[in-house]
């Protein structure tokens, strides 16, 4: 074999191996919808202590509601400083789907659903 054809071939297989991870990346950090964060958020929290899998659970079903309490939930419950990363990457995943059913609440006249919101755009 021509040492071009070993070069060739060992970026071919470098470039594969680097779109495989990449692939894989953006798989794990997409957003998930309201009614897939229960799911996601009882991958990540199963093996948490009880009250913070409680806490899990209530902002699951929030999240999955479109209630406004989500978002607080989720900062609140964000600032544990013993979730993992895995724990945190789900969080970070439903924090959209929070932040609209927080919004569309504020926007439908709901005084403490505006606050949270304010609270959390000022947080960031």
């Amino acid at each position: 074999m021509r040492r071009q054809d070993f070069i060739l071939l060992a970026c071919v297989v470098l470039y594969a191996i680097a779109a495989a991870g990449c692939r894989k990346s953006a798989q794990s950090a997409a957003v998930v919808t309201p009614e897939a964060a229960p799911q996601v958020l009882d991958t990540a929290f199963q093996n948490a202590d009880s009250n913070v899998k409680a806490e899990a659970a209530m902002v699951a079903a929030a999240t999955k509601n479109h209630d406004s309490t989500a978002l607080p939930a989720i900062a609140h419950l964000l600032q544990n400083s013993e979730l993992t990363g895995q724990q945190r990457a789900a969080l970070g995943r439903c924090l959209p789907a929070a932040v609209s059913a927080t919004r569309a609440a504020a926007d439908r006249g709901d005084a403490s659903a505006a606050a949270a919101l304010k609270a959390y755009n000022t947080s960031r």
